[in-house]
């Protein structure tokens, strides 16, 4: 069982000693942020920020994806308004749900809602152990505030989302990072999260109109002039827009800090 994030999840400060494994000879440098690994180092979504606050999360895709470009999370839920498992107390920090097919920690970083007769509950899972029958076993990282019965209460789950990173090209996925290479699917990788930072552009950038700074995603998780593409995700504002109007895709990015 794993009632803890079993991989480092503290959030990373700049000064930190070298974050990637990637390369194993000595002649080629750590690539740290800019390195993509089969093997899993860290909790999908642990935070690295640079000396001048850039942040960048890390996460594992699930498809080949192309540097600077977004890229979205197709992390549905696992189950949707379901009668918990098993009757927990207060204080428990401990959620039983019925699911089936879950590996040991496929949940960690992920989130479980639990629904009371007087109002709800929301908690981070920091591991689960493997489906036993019918049902897997969360442990939360904080206790449950109200007792729960599997009369009277539902839950919902949800994954990691950074676990599920993909360039699909959809009008319903939100763009939760921009890779800072080129990932293999199945692969863990850094993704930039907010500061300055280039993204693709979808369109011509250049020259914005007086006081249009915003950018913005589409669903091809390229960015566009907030006043071509209004029915879309914030992104950011231009970095190098001056009194001139020239512009380009230098940005400041602005997903999650």
């Amino acid at each position: 069982m794993s009632k803890q994030f079993t991989l480092p999840n503290n959030p990373i400060p700049w000064n930190a000693a070298p974050i990637d494994y990637a390369h194993e000879v000595a002649d080629v440098p750590y690539l740290g942020i800019y390195a993509e690994e089969s093997t899993q180092r860290f909790v999908g979504g642990t935070r690295y920020i640079t000396w001048d606050g850039r942040v960048f999360k890390y996460g594992k895709s699930t498809g080949t994806l192309i540097a600077y470009h977004g890229c979205g999370s197709n992390a549905d839920a696992y189950m949707t308004y379901e009668a918990v498992g098993a009757a927990q107390n207060a204080g428990d920090t401990t959620l039983t749900v019925n699911h089936t097919g879950v590996a040991e920690d496929e949940v960690a970083g992920g989130f479980v809602a639990i629904y009371t007769a007087a109002s709800m509950m929301w908690r981070q899972v920091i591991g689960n152990d493997a489906t036993v029958s019918t049902t897997t076993k969360l442990y939360l990282e904080a206790p449950l505030t109200e007792a729960v019965t599997v009369a009277a209460n539902n839950v919902e789950m949800f994954k990691n989302p950074y676990m599920y990173s993909s360039q699909t090209i959809t009008n319903y996925i939100s763009t939760i990072g921009v890779p800072t290479t080129e990932v293999t699917s199945g692969n863990y990788f850094w993704m930039q999260t907010w500061g300055p930072c280039i993204v693709s552009p979808g369109e011509s950038i250049d020259s914005p109109s007086a006081n249009a700074r915003q950018l913005k995603f589409a669903g091809n998780y390229c960015i566009y002039k907030d006043a071509t593409i209004t029915a879309a995700q914030n992104a950011g504002f231009y970095l190098n827009s001056g009194s001139t109007s020239i512009a380009g895709p230098a940005m400041m990015l602005q997903i999650s800090i």
